[in-house]
């Protein structure tokens, strides 16, 4: 079996020749071993080019009819051999060498041209095109480069479409006449818009007949929301693997320009054009702002999470900086939409930055709000908890009983690492997920692939996922390699799991971290995750923020008795910046029966300076209100009082002390201690 490394060329070529010729023997198992091999092989998306190329189609359609893990297998090949075709280069000498060759009068020498430009150049070979497509003469060359762009197919697509927004109508009739050869439907809004509205005849009509080969309608506005959409979710339709590109299209001054963008956010850029097309359509259609508001949100959060992570992002500044700008203009009434869209479908990624861009340009409770606030997710409900809560003291009003609860939930809520579980058994499925539950992670899953890799791609991250090595929709493959493409998960722990293991090693060696047996022992897991890292800072900011904002209700006279136990949770284990919070805020609120608690982190000599001088401030505010205290635990404060503690903890704990209601023979009794302790010292 190959390592990780990919395999030569001349290999992957074998083994696939040794499953053709063993499908045609009629020896099935066999032929879908060596099937899996070739995966295994781990192919370079040239590599797998090149095969599909070199084999005849009926080869092809023999295997898909196999159906099964066959069907699967064939997919996931021509699926690298797309994105062998999109492995560009932007080599402006060799792209114009190349359409020399085009140009030969030699049959033979045109088409190796024609089929090194889609093989290596691709979308970058379309700006060195578009200059014949503009000429009125030389109509040969012209018919030429159309043909060829054609035979290009779906690459060149994207770029084409740019090219619509030319002034020069007679490429645009052109380019029309292409994308409509073509026929792909993501080119059928601008076509639909350009039919409507271009001023020149000859392309409205060219824009017409290629709206209906691409199977388009004559309403620009909705194609162009829906494409937004499609974006937005990730759906194979418009972003299949071989759909993703590095860069991103203009049309400016200087004609068809390409500017670099990271894949994180390519999905999100390719919204962002829609729907600014459907404002373009129309100015005041609220689902078009509000889809643009949410790929704001996603790509500002997404590129940013790049960047905290130390990828350089300089390229990249000037689409965050675009991002934010527009969340700022974008208005409450989009923000508020794009925020239940997001809830709706699970996008807590960009959900979150639409609360907070919300909660600066509204003061009222929203519908996007509420539904925020009874998300699943409890980043998402913590957010909009707080914006509620803010609200709320801003406008002197009440904080509803869920609102201080969800403050105290968000507080409370401790972070654990999370395990996705992806296997079409549902009994091995969910027993995975109750094991991995058992040794401390929450857990989520899916029964398909497709399903598992779009969830992947809306959550803002999980700590390790677990894949069956046999799924419906995708092979495991597919899974693993979608999911390493993910700068957010290209360091993730990935575990196979297979009724065979040994098999299963061989089969996937260094593409997986591991191999476990179903239903086996998942301590391989705990081990590979190892500590909580990438999202602690985020639950420790909200719970931070949340215990804030309990303590503004507190201050103006709000109710947050249902978050007193959240308070409370955060006592133990929790990071100064949350527990010190939250002990200012019990202080406000907290009794008697809060007392014992704050006196154990008051007199932990384990505990930092911070958390113990917290623990007394908030005992004495607790006291002022004529709160009782045990024996036991005054005399553990007494103790801190005259103990070894840091200056600031003891004098904290003195004000603790002073508090007490006390009868006079006893506090005078703790003055003569002090001061015979003090001049012992």
């Amino acid at each position: 079996m190959f390592p990780w490394t990919s395999a030569t060329a001349a290999d992957v070529d074998e083994l696939f020749k040794e499953a053709v010729a063993l499908l045609n023997a009629g020896k099935k198992p066999e032929a879908l071993k060596k099937l899996q091999e070739v995966l295994a092989a781990n192919p370079t998306n040239e590599q797998a080019y090149e095969l599909w190329k070199t084999t005849d189609h009926q080869v092809w359609l023999d295997i898909l009819t196999e159906r099964g893990e066959f069907e699967l297998i064939a997919k996931r090949l021509w699926s690298l051999a797309e994105m062998g075709k999109t492995a560009r280069k932007n080599d402006a000498g060799a792209i114009q060498s190349t359409l020399e060759g085009v140009r030969s009068q030699d049959p033979l020498v045109s088409r190796k041209a024609r089929n090194t430009l889609a093989s290596e150049h691709g979308e970058f070979a379309v700006p060195f095109m578009l200059p014949t497509l503009e000429e009125q003469g030389n109509d040969d060359r012209r018919v030429l480069y159309m043909h060829t762009l054609t035979e290009m197919d779906r690459d060149v697509v994207i770029p084409l479409i740019e090219a619509l927004g030319s002034p020069n109508a007679f490429l645009r009739r052109n380019v029309a006449l292409v994308l409509g050869y073509i026929g792909d439907r993501r080119a059928a809004a601008m076509l639909a818009h350009v039919a409507k509205t271009d001023e020149d005849g000859g392309a409205r009509s060219a824009a017409e007949t290629a709206l209906a080969k691409c199977g388009g309608s004559g309403d620009a506005l909705a194609q162009f929301l829906q494409l937004g959409q499609e974006y937005t979710l990730r759906q194979d339709s418009v972003l299949a693997a071989h759909m993703y590109s590095d860069v991103v299209w203009n049309w400016s001054a200087k004609g068809l320009v390409s500017s670099p963008v990271a894949r994180a956010a390519y999905a999100d850029e390719m919204a962002k054009k829609s729907y600014q097309r459907a404002l373009a359509v129309d100015a005041g259609s609220l689902p078009a702002r509000a889809g643009l508001a949410r790929a704001y949100a996603s790509q500002w959060t997404k590129l940013g999470a790049l960047q905290d992570s130390g990828a350089d992002m300089s390229a990249m500044a000037g689409l965050m900086e675009t991002d934010a700008i527009g969340l700022g203009l974008i208005g409450a009434d989009a923000l508020d939409a794009a925020l239940q869209s997001a809830v709706e479908t699970g996008d807590a990624i960009a959900g979150r930055t639409l609360i907070q861009s919300l909660a600066k340009v509204t003061n009222a409770p929203s519908a996007g709000l509420s539904a925020a606030l009874n998300s699943r997710d409890g980043a998402m409900r913590s957010e909009a908890a707080v914006a509620l809560a803010n609200q709320a003291v801003a406008a002197r009003m009440p904080v509803s009983a869920q609102v201080a609860a969800t403050l105290g939930e968000a507080v409370g809520r401790e972070v654990v690492r999370t395990v996705f579980v992806i296997d079409g058994n549902a009994d091995q499925r969910n027993a995975a997920m109750a094991q991995a539950e058992k040794l401390g992670f929450a857990a989520m899953g899916a029964e398909f692939g497709a399903n598992a890799i779009a969830l992947l791609h809306r959550v803002p991250g999980v700590d390790a996922v677990l894949v069956a090595d046999s799924l419906a929709d995708l092979t495991t493959f597919q899974v693993i390699d979608d999911l390493r493409a993910d700068p957010r998960f290209e360091k993730t722990p990935i575990f196979v799991v297979s009724g065979n293991a040994e098999q299963a090693k061989e089969m996937f060696g260094e593409r997986a971290s591991g191999v476990l047996a179903a239903g086996g022992d998942m301590a391989a897991v705990a081990e590979a995750v190892g500590p909580v890292s990438g999202d602690r800072a985020m639950a420790d900011r909200l719970a931070g923020d949340s215990a804030m904002t309990l303590a503004h209700v507190a201050s103006a006279g709000g109710d947050i008795s249902p978050a007193v136990a959240g308070l409370m949770a955060t006592l133990k284990g929790r990071e100064d910046s949350v527990s010190t919070r939250a002990m200012g805020t019990l202080g406000m609120v907290g009794d008697s029966t809060h007392v014992s608690a704050l006196v154990a982190v008051l007199k932990d000599g384990g505990r930092s300076e911070a958390a113990r001088t917290a623990a007394a401030d908030a005992l004495a505010s607790i006291f002022t209100r004529g709160a009782g205290v045990s024996a036991e635990d005054m005399m553990a404060i007494s103790g801190t009082v005259k103990s070894d503690a840091p200056m600031g903890v003891r004098t904290a704990a003195a004000r603790a002390m002073g508090a007490i209601r006390l009868e006079a023979d006893v506090r005078a009794e703790l003055l003569r201690s002090a001061r015979s302790a003090g001049a012992q010292g």
